[in-house]
């Protein structure tokens, strides 16, 4: 849509699965938008967050953790530990 000012305005953005890279439909109700925020090394919280998207059926077959682990170690956020 674009609105009187010539803008670009959408009323449902559809979100994507970063995990499976699927679009979510408006109907998965069990999908989550999960922040995780960057803390420096004394462990203060900085302001920044990295935003991750899972869908509803990582979820029911239990691999959103290892999906949302997977994510953060690609992103640089987690270090590689054993």
């Amino acid at each position: 849509m674009i609105n009187d000012e010539k803008q670009v305005v959408d009323i449902y953005v559809p979100r994507k699965c970063q995990y499976t890279n699927m679009i979510l439909n408006s109907s998965d109700y069990s999908s989550v938008q999960i922040n995780v925020g960057q803390v420096d090394e004394n462990g203060v919280y900085n302001k920044k967050n990295n935003t991750v998207i899972l869908a509803g059926y990582l979820r029911q077959k239990g691999q959103s953790a290892s999906a949302l682990e997977a994510i953060l170690r690609q992103r640089g956020v987690l270090p590689f530990t054993q």
